[in-house]
């Protein structure tokens, strides 16, 4: 079993949260649009993962962002 790839992102409360690369979409291209703004990131809200729950926040609550793979 593979462990999947994704961009980790910390909020301003401390608590850490994952975004899944989306499928044909490297590392690399993934965090492009993620601090461009780009495809599923173009609105105020990012969707996250964790502990398989989807949630959204808004882009203000994200301190850190890394690339996980």
């Amino acid at each position: 079993m593979s462990i999947g790839v994704y961009l980790e992102v910390t909020l301003v409360n401390g608590q850490n949260y994952s975004i899944p690369v989306e499928e044909g979409h490297s590392l690399e291209q993934e965090l492009e649009l993620f601090l461009k703004r780009e495809g599923r990131y173009a609105t105020d809200w990012v969707p996250l993962m964790k502990a398989g729950r989807e949630l959204f926040v808004r882009y203000e609550q994200i301190v850190l962002v890394s690339p996980l793979g």
